[in-house]
C-alpha cells in the first residue's frame, strides 16, 4: 500500500515549528520598485527583512526581499492585518518567509513567496491566503491552526517538496493549483473543504483525514489521486485522469460518489477494507476498473 513518505518527516516538521532561532541581517542589493506615493493613503510600507507586525493595519511590500534569516522574514501577530505582496518576491532562506501567529489576518498577492522550508506558516485561525504563488518549497503552506482559507494560490514545486499544503482543522482550499512534481498535494486535516482545485504530477494529490469534503477537483498525472485514510469524508464530483490509482479508501464511513475516473495505469477505485462495500458507500462513479468488484 502506498503511504505518505518524505525526506521531511512530520516529526521533523513539528520540531522545526517549536524550535527557537536567531536573527540575521537583511541582504544588500534589493531595489525599490514601488514608492510610498503609489500606495493607498493608509498603507504602511514594508521594505526590510525581519519585519514583525504587532499593530493592525494595511501593510504593503514595497520591494523584492531576499532574506537570509533563521526566523521568519515577516511575522504577523496582529489580528485584522492585511499584508499585500504588491507584485513583489519574498524569499527567505533557510526557514520561513511569512509566519502568521495571530487570527483574522490576510496575505494577498499578486506576488511570489519562497523559503527553504515553509514559505507560509500559519499558527493562528481564520486567516486568508489568496492570489499569490508559492515556489520551490519543502512544505508550501504549513497550517497548524483552524478555519484558515487558502484561495487562488498557485504552488510550483521543485521536485523534492513534501507537500503543497499540510492541512489544518477546518482548512478551506479553493481554486488553487499544484504544479509538480511534488510528493503530495494537499495532506491531512479534519473538517476540511478541498474544492475546485487542480493538482498535476503529485505522488498523492489529495489525502484526507476525517469529516472532510473533497469535491470538484481536477487531478492529472499522479500516483494516487485521492487517498482516503480517515473516516466520514465525502469525495464527490472529482475528475481524475492519467494516474496510477484513482481513488483509494482505507478508512470507514466515507461517501465516494459522482467521480469520473479514466486512463489509470492500475485501478480506478480501490477499497482496502475487507468489508469494503459495507463500511464505505461507493455510488454513481464513472470508472472501468475496481477492487473489489462491488464498488460502484
Amino acid at each position: 500500500m502506498h503511504r505518505l513518505s518524505s525526506r521531511l518527516s512530520l516529526t521533523a516538521i513539528a520540531l522545526l515549528a517549536a524550535a527557537g532561532c536567531s536573527d540575521s541581517t537583511a541582504p544588500a542589493g534589493s531595489t525599490d520598485v514601488s514608492s510610498l506615493s503609489s500606495l493607498p493613503p493608509n498603507a504602511i510600507p514594508v521594505s526590510a527583512c525581519l519585519t514583525t507586525i504587532t499593530t493592525p493595519g494595511d501593510y504593503w511590500l514595497t520591494r523584492d526581499l531576499n532574506c537570509t534569516v533563521t526566523v521568519a522574514a515577516i511575522r504577523i501577530y496582529a489580528s485584522g492585518t492585511t499584508l499585500h505582496l504588491n507584485g513583489h518576491q519574498l524569499y527567505s532562506i533557510p526557514e520561513i518567509a511569512i509566519e502568521l501567529h495571530g487570527d483574522n489576518a490576510t496575505v494577498v498577492g499578486p506576488g511570489v513567496v519562497k523559503a527553504g522550508r515553509f514559505p507560509i506558516f500559519i499558527r493562528g485561525s481564520n486567516n486568508l491566503i489568496r492570489g499569490l504563488r508559492v515556489v520551490d518549497y519543502d512544505l508550501g503552506i504549513y497550517d497548524t491552526g483552524t478555519n484558515n482559507v487558502i484561495r487562488d494560490v498557485t504552488f510550483q514545486g521543485r521536485g523534492i517538496g513534501y507537500a503543497a499544503v499540510y492541512v489544518g482543522t477546518g482548512t478551506v482550499i479553493q481554486r488553487s493549483t499544484v504544479i509538480g512534481p511534488v510528493e503530495n498535494g494537499f495532506v491531512g486535516g479534519s473538517g476540511a473543504l478541498i474544492d475546485s482545485n487542480r493538482v498535476q504530477e503529485a505522488g498523492i494529490a489529495i489525502s484526507v483525514g476525517t469529516q472532510s469534503t473533497v469535491s470538484n477537483n481536477l487531478i492529472d498525472l499522479s500516483d494516487h489521486a485521492i487517498d482516503i485514510f480517515g473516516a466520514q469524508n465525502t469525495v464527490s464530483n472529482n475528475r481524475i485522469k492519467r494516474s496510477e490509482v484513482g481513488i483509494q479508501a482505507e478508512g470507514t464511513g466515507n461517501l465516494i460518489t459522482g467521480n469520473l475516473l479514466r486512463d489509470h495505469n492500475r485501478l480506478d477505485m480501490v477499497d482496502l477494507n475487507v468489508d469494503a462495500c459495507v463500511v464505505n458507500t461507493w455510488t454513481n462513479n464513472l470508472f472501468l476498473t475496481a477492487d473489489p468488484d462491488c464498488l460502484q
